[in-house]
């Protein structure tokens, strides 16, 4: 037995096509020598997507896999909320205009004391963290089915990150 962490890989179930953000698989061996995997954990990030729509996601994989032994989901939350440069903003021709960074010179963009807390690079805040927080629930030995919609069981954990400096 063995098992195997899968970063964006793809899943399909009865009701969902989707790509989560994590995915914990074991793989075992049958009398025959057959491999096969089952999912145990499923992890999803809503910083590209709402709370709402991770929540009916994350619904979904527990009904289509009712074998699954955790859940979770990782919210950030953005002390000013990221807007694109314009067209013809005065950023946007800086960048069309700048040389690509690598790596150091685009590290050089954190805030000193705050790591990755806030990212300003050609005068646009591309990044400004207020706080991550983790809510974990897992199912219980010889337990029904997870309940993403209780915080109250417990097989629940939740924890959250304020970054303290952060600008508005």
């Amino acid at each position: 037995m063995s098992c195997e962490t899968l970063p964006t890989h793809f899943h399909e179930s009865n009701s969902l096509y989707a790509v989560p953000d994590l995915a914990v698989q074991m793989w075992s061996r049958n009398r025959e020598g057959v491999r096969s995997a089952q999912t145990f954990w499923m992890l999803e990030s809503a910083f590209s997507q709402s709370n709402t729509d991770m929540m009916n996601k994350l619904r979904k994989y527990i009904r289509d896999l009712p074998h699954l032994l955790v859940v979770g989901k990782i919210l950030i939350w953005q002390a000013t909320r990221y807007h694109k440069p314009t067209k013809n903003s005065a950023t946007t021709t800086r960048l069309r205009q700048a040389r690509l960074m690598d790596e150091g010179q685009f590290a050089g963009n954190f805030g000193s004391s705050t790591g990755y807390s806030r990212i300003v690079a050609s005068g646009h805040t591309w990044l400004s963290l207020r706080s991550v927080e983790i809510h974990v629930w897992t199912r219980e030995p010889g337990g029904d089915a997870i309940d993403v919609d209780s915080s109250h069981q417990a097989g629940y954990a939740f924890g959250v990150h304020v970054y303290e400096h952060f600008w508005h």
